[in-house]
């Protein structure tokens, strides 16, 4: 329901009929929507962390192509759940009747590049600046793509997109 109408088509009583259940089951287990968009939002955290190990798991080759691979799984996944992703890494949300707020918690997916940009460059001072340019960088790729800001630089077929995704994430060797 999230990727088909956004978080603004997003109501209760619409997923308590898809699932079958009766409209209090979901604010009873959740509180309200707020609630709920907050576990949709740490799921999709969640399941973004482990796509990461996944793939990271899969690497033979050295830092460098891990740290490759790291870009290319989140950009991947933006593309994939477009509304999730946004959702995961949008504006905060009022907060849910138990006082939670919607901001999903990043941090496995932050310690997964933390760890990747350290291998790269294990000497490098001011790891923490290189974390959040490389996380900057791949997330803005990701909205770029997301947005379609990007459709005058490629040729809109989807070998296209994914030389520029890969071109792009070369780029993040330094």
């Amino acid at each position: 329901m999230l990727e088909e109408q956004g978080v603004g088509g997003f109501t209760l009583a619409e997923c308590a009929r898809r699932a079958g259940v009766s409209k209090a089951a979901p604010a009873h287990h959740f509180g309200n929507v707020h609630g709920l968009l907050a576990a949709i939002a740490k799921k999709g955290v969640d399941e973004l962390a482990e796509r990461l190990e996944e793939a990271l798991a899969l690497v033979k080759e050295g830092p460098a192509q891990r740290l490759r691979c790291v870009a290319r799984v989140y950009v991947d996944f933006a593309l994939e759940r477009p509304e999730r992703f946004r959702l995961m890494f949008g504006p905060a949300r009022p907060n849910d009747q138990r006082g939670e707020t919607l901001v999903a918690s990043t941090d496995c997916a932050l310690f997964i590049l933390e760890r990747e940009v350290a291998a790269v460059r294990p000497d490098l001072k001011n790891r923490r600046a290189i974390t959040v340019f490389t996380w900057s960088f791949v997330h803005g790729l990701a909205m770029l793509l997301l947005d379609r800001r990007l459709a005058r630089l490629m040729d809109g077929d989807h070998a296209d997109r994914e030389a520029l995704i890969s071109d792009a994430v070369r780029l993040l060797s330094f």
